[in-house]
């Protein structure tokens, strides 16, 4: 059963987000009546564990619920999927990574440790293979599968072949490029791939 929860209340389990992604959807939402709005957070629910001392950690849709706050919104629908309060920090963090339910990689690709999460949805970091990755998605260049983390997998398969200089100055050369990489055999071992079509 889901309920609506303060996105102030939620707890990252990962350190990145693709900015430029979040910026687009916030637009998105924001250009929506209210109705429609309200069915856009009813129809996306947010799931949850809950962690040590309570707190909520979410395992999905942290674009989401940053584009919500940057559209003025405050809640969402979230659903507890696993109850982990019992277990102590150390144990809940090596569930969690074994589970695939934690990400703590910084903008560079580097895996860091769980203590350097960010406690609020808004301190996510931006990388921008993150967002990237988003696009291409939505550009169909893979299909989207049950792959925990599947876009920063692809964010790192791009983080290695486009230059970050050549993003940050050419976005839309980027995504053209991106395209290409994800449809050639390159990426044949990548999860959605769905070939050069």
């Amino acid at each position: 059963m889901s309920e609506l929860i303060k996105i102030s209340k939620l707890r990252p389990t990962q350190i990145t987000i693709g900015f430029s992604e979040v910026s687009a959807r916030a637009k998105q939402i924001a250009a929506l009546g209210k109705k429609e709005q309200k069915d856009y957070i009813d129809e996306r629910i947010v799931p949850c564990v809950t962690g040590p001392k309570n707190n909520l950690y979410i395992i999905d849709r942290h674009h989401m619920c940053r584009a919500l706050l940057e559209a003025d919104h405050d809640t969402v629908r979230g659903k507890v999927v696993e109850d982990l309060s019992r277990l102590d920090k150390d144990e809940f963090w090596r569930f969690m990574d074994l589970r695939g339910w934690a990400h703590p990689f910084d903008a560079a690709g580097c895996r860091l440790t769980t203590a350097d999460l960010p406690k609020a949805i808004e301190d996510l970091c931006d990388d921008p293979y993150r967002g990237l990755a988003g696009f291409l998605r939505r550009d169909h260049g893979f299909k989207k599968e049950d792959t925990p983390f599947e876009e920063f997998i692809w964010a790192d398969f791009l983080r290695y072949r486009i230059d970050r200089k050549a993003l940050e100055a050419d976005y839309a050369k980027a995504k053209q490029n991106a395209l290409k990489l994800a449809r050639s055999p390159e990426a044949s071992h990548m999860p959605g791939w769905t070939g050069n079509r």
